[in-house]
């Protein structure tokens, strides 16, 4: 499981941890919003540990854990919902826009401090990837 995520291909073959959601246009309630992680048992299972290890001082969560958020940060950043907000597009002083510079920032998460930042910056733009 310690593959890194470059490509929209790549990314449709994170399916095999999301519920029948076999490529990019069908894994999206939908076809546009990602699913809640309530919604998937292993999913809800790490995000639980991730909490309990941030919130409560808990024992940190395994690799397996790690990819599971983390591929689910780079699917929830990647559902076709965001590109119905224009703020989201908008570009900013230096010329990118907020969506694309999450994208991007979702696909080189490498570690639990990377997800920590990165949930916090898609926080500053509205959005809540956990």
């Amino acid at each position: 499981m310690n593959s890194t995520i470059q490509t929209a291909t790549q990314l449709a073959e994170i399916c095999y941890f999301m519920p029948k959601m076999p490529g990019i246009g069908t894994m999206y309630n939908g076809g546009l919003f990602p699913i809640n992680i309530r919604d998937h048992n292993m999913l809800e299972a790490a995000y639980k540990r991730y909490l309990d290890w941030k919130v409560e001082k808990g024992p940190e969560p395994d690799e397996t854990d790690f990819e599971v958020i983390r591929q689910y940060c780079i699917y929830h950043i990647h559902a076709p919902i965001w590109l119905e907000n224009p703020h989201l597009e908008e570009m900013t002083d230096d010329g990118s826009s907020p969506i694309l510079t999450a994208r991007e920032k979702a696909l080189k998460i490498k570690n639990w401090n990377d997800i920590h930042e990165y949930t916090f910056e898609l926080l500053d733009i509205g959005l809540d990837p956990l």
